[in-house]
């Protein structure tokens, strides 16, 4: 079964579809909905030979990667109708390097890559994928750092969960990360009836006022019951299942709607 719903009720490290491409939930925050690619998008350097260096070849700001994802990756997201600044939000990556200094600064952008500590912050999460991709985190700096021996290497994580230094002019797969509008309407895909009770069950609240006026009201969509209605199996607002029954209702309607 798939449903329609605001990407702010997708929990976190849930797959949801939009503008032709699959996301998985890492964070939320007031910030907006931080999302990773569930593949890759394509497979190149980092930074291709002929790409000029303001700093240092490992520095995401001046990459392929990130001329590619502000340009060719952003703009098929538009086509299929994704609009900067209202669905997809401006995000900050931190480029410090593995000693923690930080000579590039920030990235700032509409499209990026999760960095090493990113990487390790969403780990559980992160869905693992047969493919290496590339992080936005350079080995080192070529100013502050003991040595410049490993300007050149961007740390990339393996198709088995590892995450290693490798030379900007390898090959290696790119995987968007976006942060994205609470608001946005997105398609979530749900196969048991755990899954589809925690984003869609609710339950009816009893109300009581100062005056001992008593009601009911759904936890998922706040609609009252006046006080001379019965609570149904259904919220007559949203639509909600409520009860025990009603979630027996609708997962024989799913089996029946698998089978058609």
């Amino acid at each position: 079964m798939t449903r329609k719903m605001r990407l702010s009720d997708v929990a976190v490290g849930k797959n949801f579809e939009i503008w032709g491409h699959v996301y998985t939930v890492l964070d939320s925050d007031d910030k907006g909905i931080f999302v990773l690619e569930t593949e890759t998008v394509c497979e190149m350097p980092f930074r291709k030979d002929e790409v000029d260096y303001k700093v240092a070849p490992n520095d995401f700001r001046d990459s392929s990667v990130r001329a590619y994802l502000e340009g060719y990756y952003l703009a098929k997201l538009m086509i299929a109708g994704a609009k900067l600044d209202r669905d997809i939000l401006e995000m900050e990556l931190d480029l410090k390097c593995t000693l923690g200094q930080h000579e590039y600064g920030v990235a700032r952008g509409h499209a990026g890559l999760l960095t090493l500590e990113q990487y390790g912050k969403y780990y559980d999460i992160i869905p693992r994928i047969d493919t290496d991709y590339w992080l936005a985190t350079p080995g080192k700096t070529p100013s502050r750092s003991p040595s410049i021996s490993y300007t050149d290497d961007v740390w990339y994580v393996s198709s088995d969960g590892n995450y290693n230094n490798w030379g900007y002019s390898g090959a290696c797969g790119v995987r968007p990360a976006l942060t994205l509008s609470p608001s946005l309407l997105v398609s979530v895909s749900f196969t048991t009836r755990e899954q589809v009770e925690k984003v869609w069950k609710g339950k009816w609240i009893g109300m009581t006022d100062d005056d001992g006026c008593t009601w009911y009201e759904c936890s998922r969509c706040e609609h009252d019951l006046d006080s001379l209605e019965d609570p149904s199996h259904f919220c007559p607002a949203c639509g909600a299942p409520m009860t025990d029954k009603a979630m027996d209702m609708v997962m024989e309607r799913l089996e029946e709607l698998k089978d058609e």
